[in-house]
């Protein structure tokens, strides 16, 4: 993929939310059965149906470069970190957080 920033936005109870614009990952989203959210071309939605599939997804999510929001409470990246320490995961991700509105700090955890 190339070097456009593709961020995992959210996990919620049975969909992960998807920002980006890049092509290639848009054509993978849509192969996985994503679709774009309504009046917001940049956001996508990938529903699944339970923790497997949910780890599944976020797996091939970060092996195509991914970042996985974080922050406070149950972001994308605590959300994976948990899945990980339960070992439905395995390995890194590259989180993302924001310290002003404009201004983003990536990190491997």
């Amino acid at each position: 993929m190339s070097n456009s920033v593709n961020i995992i936005c959210s996990v919620l109870s049975n969909k992960i939310i998807i920002d980006t614009r890049e092509p290639k990952l848009i054509a993978f989203l849509k192969d996985l059965g994503c679709k774009r959210k309504l009046f917001k071309r940049n956001i996508w939605v990938l529903p699944y149906a339970n923790e497997q599939q949910l780890s599944s997804y976020l797996a091939e999510l970060r092996n195509v470069n991914c970042l996985f929001s974080g922050g406070y409470g149950w972001s994308p990246s605590a959300i994976f970190q948990h899945l990980r320490d339960r070992g439905f995961l395995t390995g890194k991700i590259k989180e993302v957080i924001w310290t002003k509105p404009e201004t983003k700090i990536a990190r491997e955890v």
